[in-house]
Protein backbone atom coordinates (compact mmCIF):
# COMPACT_ATOMS: atom_id res chain seq x y z
CA UNK A 1 0.00 0.00 0.00
CA UNK A 2 1.15 2.98 -0.77
CA UNK A 3 0.32 6.51 1.14
CA UNK A 4 0.63 10.05 0.43
CA UNK A 5 0.43 13.17 2.41
CA UNK A 6 0.45 16.65 2.00
CA UNK A 7 -1.16 19.75 3.33
CA UNK A 8 -3.24 22.36 0.56
CA UNK A 9 -2.95 25.47 2.76
CA UNK A 10 -3.81 24.50 6.33
CA UNK A 11 -5.88 21.33 4.95
CA UNK A 12 -4.47 18.02 5.53
CA UNK A 13 -4.99 15.20 2.65
CA UNK A 14 -4.14 11.21 3.24
CA UNK A 15 -4.81 8.96 0.15
CA UNK A 16 -3.73 5.77 0.31
CA UNK A 17 -3.59 3.68 -2.87
CA UNK A 18 -3.12 -0.10 -4.02
CA UNK A 19 -3.74 -1.63 -6.61
CA UNK A 20 -5.30 0.96 -8.77
CA UNK A 21 -7.65 1.91 -6.14
CA UNK A 22 -7.45 4.06 -2.79
CA UNK A 23 -9.17 5.94 -0.22
CA UNK A 24 -9.00 9.45 0.71
CA UNK A 25 -9.44 11.27 3.82
CA UNK A 26 -8.96 15.31 3.99
CA UNK A 27 -10.39 18.20 6.72
CA UNK A 28 -11.83 19.83 3.59
CA UNK A 29 -15.48 19.62 4.71
CA UNK A 30 -17.76 21.91 6.78
CA UNK A 31 -18.32 19.06 9.02
CA UNK A 32 -21.97 19.32 10.27
CA UNK A 33 -23.92 20.70 7.95
CA UNK A 34 -26.68 22.78 9.35
CA UNK A 35 -27.68 24.72 6.22
CA UNK A 36 -28.31 24.88 2.81
CA UNK A 37 -24.85 26.64 1.64
CA UNK A 38 -22.63 24.38 4.21
CA UNK A 39 -24.25 21.19 2.55
CA UNK A 40 -23.57 22.59 -0.69
CA UNK A 41 -20.57 23.36 0.28
CA UNK A 42 -19.89 19.85 1.52
CA UNK A 43 -20.85 18.07 -1.89
CA UNK A 44 -18.29 20.59 -3.56
CA UNK A 45 -15.77 19.46 -1.14
CA UNK A 46 -16.59 15.23 -2.14
CA UNK A 47 -16.34 16.46 -6.00
CA UNK A 48 -12.74 17.83 -5.08
CA UNK A 49 -11.89 14.98 -2.99
CA UNK A 50 -12.46 12.43 -5.75
CA UNK A 51 -10.53 14.32 -7.96
CA UNK A 52 -7.53 13.85 -6.10
CA UNK A 53 -7.92 10.64 -5.52
CA UNK A 54 -8.76 9.75 -9.13
CA UNK A 55 -5.57 11.67 -9.99
CA UNK A 56 -3.02 9.96 -7.46
CA UNK A 57 -4.69 6.49 -8.64
CA UNK A 58 -3.88 7.43 -12.56
CA UNK A 59 -0.47 8.36 -10.86
CA UNK A 60 0.21 12.05 -11.46
CA UNK A 61 2.15 13.62 -8.63
CA UNK A 62 -0.54 15.68 -6.36
CA UNK A 63 2.67 15.75 -3.92
CA UNK A 64 3.71 18.32 -6.83
CA UNK A 65 3.67 22.06 -6.01
CA UNK A 66 2.01 22.68 -8.83
CA UNK A 67 -0.93 20.12 -8.00
CA UNK A 68 -0.65 21.78 -4.43
CA UNK A 69 -1.60 25.40 -5.03
CA UNK A 70 -4.42 23.99 -7.69
CA UNK A 71 -5.67 22.52 -4.50
CA UNK A 72 -5.29 24.92 -2.22
CA UNK A 73 -7.06 27.79 -4.90
CA UNK A 74 -9.78 25.62 -5.57
CA UNK A 75 -10.50 25.10 -1.83
CA UNK A 76 -10.45 28.88 -1.76
CA UNK A 77 -12.45 29.79 -4.30
CA UNK A 78 -15.06 26.93 -3.11
CA UNK A 79 -15.15 28.71 -0.03
CA UNK A 80 -15.70 32.06 -0.85
CA UNK A 81 -17.92 31.05 -3.44
CA UNK A 82 -20.12 28.85 -0.57
CA UNK A 83 -19.66 29.84 2.79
Amino acid sequence: MKTIRFKAGTNSVLIKLKDGAGMIETDFKAGDSDSEAEAAYDNAMDGLESLILAHACAGVDVKSPKCIEGVAVALEAMMNHFL
